[in-house]
This record gives structure tokens, C-alpha cells and sequence, in this order.
């Protein structure tokens, strides 16, 4: 939901963004399975179904809350708006940090050659798909601003949640790692993004 947030501060394409995701949502209930199975050789014991029902909710549910938000935002004071934005922030760092407290115990036990290369994997990772997704619109389809910075976010920002999860209860817990960087790398990368649409759109 993270993604449509962004893309609506950054001035994109909210419908475009929704459609993504809730396409993405339905695609990795069927496609996930499969992956894993065919390149880890190991099978996630879920229903697809099961896994549609419970991300549709994930997602509705915040992003009715959001658009709740959006439509009374000339209405809302300011303290209310800092306090939502301070929440999701607050929100995020609870993620991580409940994630890492599994986790800690067992770091000691990586090699620390391993663990900056899996930070240097994600940064390269998702700076390029927020690039990539900015660059292949505007330099090769041609299409508009806002329709590059839509599909930026779509490209780059990820559903670390719900790989956390998977990552935990299907896997080791240090499976998780990687995500729980990509969380708090593709924030800053949004903001960067961010910041580059503003100057884009003024």
C-alpha cells in the first residue's frame, strides 16, 4: 500500500498504482508457489485461495483508510496529518525492529562479508527498479511525467510484509534479512524519488 501512498505524494497516477498492485496481489498467490518450489525446491503449505483472500484484505483495509484520508485531507487540521505521517513511520520501525529481535540472536553467526554484500544486493536492487521503472517509460515509450513516476514506485517499491512473513514461517528466520533491509532502503529510495518528482512537476 506503500506504493500508492508515494505515488499519490509524488503527484502520480493513484488509479494506475492501485491497478498494479491489486493485479500484483493476485498474480503472487498463484506465481509464488510455483517460484519457490522451482528454484528452492521447497513448497509453501498454503491455499492460494486462502493467500488471495488474506492479501485483498491486507490491502483493502489500509487503502480505504488512506483514501478516507486523501479525500478529507483539505478538512484535517495540521496536527491530525503529522500524526498520521508520524505513524507510519512509527509503523515501519516497528516492522523492522520486531523482525530483527527474532532474528538478532542468530546474526553473530553470519559471515559479515555476506551480510554487506546482501545490503549492497538490495540498495543495487532497488535503486535500479525505481530507475529502470522512471527511465523505460520516459526514454523508451515516451510516456508522460506522471505516468514514469507511476510506474517508478510500481517498479521499485516492494510488499516486504508479506516476504517477511513468508520468509519467517515457511523458512529460517535469516531468510528474512534481506527484506527487512529492503524495507528501510526502498523508504529512502522513495523519498529520493519523491523529491525528484516534486522539482519534475513544478
Amino acid at each position: 500500500i506503500s506504493t500508492t501512498v508515494w505515488t499519490t505524494i509524488s503527484m502520480g497516477y493513484t488509479f494506475i498504482s492501485t491497478a498494479i498492485l491489486l493485479a500484483s496481489a493476485f498474480t503472487v498467490t498463484f506465481s509464488m508457489p510455483f517460484i519457490t518450489y522451482v528454484t528452492l525446491g521447497s513448497s509453501i503449505l498454503t491455499s492460494p485461495l486462502k493467500m488471495l483472500e488474506d492479501l485483498l484484505l491486507m490491502l483493502f483495509t489500509p487503502f480505504s483508510v488512506a483514501l478516507a484520508i486523501k479525500s478529507f485531507h483539505g478538512r484535517l487540521n495540521k496536527p491530525i496529518l503529522e500524526a498520521a505521517h508520524l505513524s507510519s513511520k512509527i509503523a515501519i520501525l516497528l516492522l523492522v525492529f520486531g523482525n530483527l529481535a527474532i532474528i538478532w540472536p542468530k546474526i553473530n553467526s553470519i559471515n559479515p562479508d555476506k551480510l554487506y554484500f546482501s545490503l549492497l544486493a538490495v540498495c543495487l536492487y532497488c535503486f535500479s527498479g525505481f530507475s529502470i521503472g522512471f527511465f523505460i517509460s520516459r526514454r523508451v515509450f515516451n510516456w508522460d511525467r506522471r505516468t514514469a513516476i507511476t510506474l517508478s514506485y510500481s517498479t521499485g517499491m516492494r510488499d516486504c510484509a508479506i516476504t517477511i512473513a513468508i520468509a519467517i514461517t515457511q523458512f529460517t528466520p535469516l531468510t528474512s534479512l534481506p527484506a527487512l533491509f529492503y524495507v528501510i532502503v526502498q523508504q529512502l529510495a522513495a523519498s529520493v524519488m519523491s523529491t525528484v518528482a516534486t522539482q519534475m512537476m513544478s
